[in-house]
């Protein structure tokens, strides 16, 4: 996984803003970014969106992991590329795919408002640092939205 220089400044920004939003907020930023997949979904096959598409999907899976350790549960690995599906995946598998990796994102989301996780508990992000559980969802919410605005045509 790439870093980016600002990664602190971006885990401040991540962190504040997330900590001002309400879990139902980004539950339902969660979905509106499915319709902007949705939107994308229709895009000319090629192996550029490919890969943006498995990236998106690697990174939320690999969030998803990180998100559970809020539970106790194992955080998964450093690395976002084990959870990322395989170059060979079919074009038409891709968006539903996204959409049960989304909807078990927003069953944790909902999972995390009903344990009334603390807005001071933290899980590392190998780049970004310490990220909250609202912190994680906004990450997904931007990480995605960001990708799929570089599917063109």
């Amino acid at each position: 996984m790439t870093t980016f220089p600002f990664d602190p400044i971006a885990r401040l920004w991540v962190n504040a803003r997330a900590k001002r939003r309400s879990y139902a907020s980004l539950i339902t930023a969660l979905e509106k970014g499915m319709k902007l997949a949705k939107s994308k979904s229709d895009k000319p096959a090629s192996m550029q969106h490919h890969a943006l598409w498995t990236h998106i999907i690697g990174i939320e899976i690999w969030s998803q992991k990180k998100l559970a350790g809020f539970f106790g549960e194992p955080i998964g690995e450093a690395d976002y590329d084990p959870y990322r599906p395989p170059k060979d995946t079919p074009w038409d598998e891709l968006y539903p795919m996204l959409q049960k990796v989304r909807q078990d994102t927003i069953a944790l989301a909902k999972r995390l408002e009903n344990a009334k996780i603390s807005d001071e508990a933290v899980v590392f992000h190998k780049g970004w640092g310490n990220l909250t559980a609202k912190g994680w969802l906004l990450y997904i919410i931007t990480h995605a939205d960001v990708e799929f605005k570089k599917i063109v045509l």
